[in-house]
């Protein structure tokens, strides 16, 4: 399985609030067959959120779910259509673009070879750019499946 697909990408959402989001992404992980339990890749977002700020700068969240749940490391990108007011973040900037990572609770690796490969595609503005404005999922796919 490639580690983002067309179907793992959200545009032009409108989640009011960081919940939301999770239960989304949750939810999504199961559709998709990445997760067994929607309800355990959830407690694990939540487990995260409260260990400290997946809120970046440049409106970016990488919120992240480690799980036995989760069969196989995945990324999951939803662009939101409002600010998230209630998720804090490095430089006070209000998110509206998400990058979650799903991850085996064995592979430990993997997951930090994501994170700093996230971290420096979002250290490039031109890719910033592509997130925040690609009118189609094809251009997010493109971007964040080179990772």
């Amino acid at each position: 399985m490639a580690i983002i697909t067309e179907n793992g990408i959200l545009l032009n959402q409108k989640f009011s609030n960081k919940k939301e989001v999770l239960r989304k992404l949750s939810e999504l992980s199961v559709e998709l067959g990445i997760s067994s339990s929607k309800n355990e890749v959830f407690k694990s977002y939540v487990d995260r959120e409260n260990e400290g700020l997946t809120g970046m700068m440049n409106n970016f969240a990488i919120p992240h779910a480690k799980s036995s749940s989760v069969k196989t490391a995945q990324i999951l990108f939803i662009r939101n259509e409002n600010d998230i007011e209630d998720w804090e973040t490095l430089d006070e900037s209000k998110v509206n673009l998400i990058i979650s990572l799903l991850i085996p609770e064995d592979n430990n690796e993997e997951h930090l070879k994501l994170l700093a490969n996230i971290s420096r595609k979002l250290m490039n503005e031109e890719n910033i750019e592509i997130l925040k404005n690609a009118k189609t999922k094809d251009e997010i796919l493109k971007l964040l499946s080179i990772i």
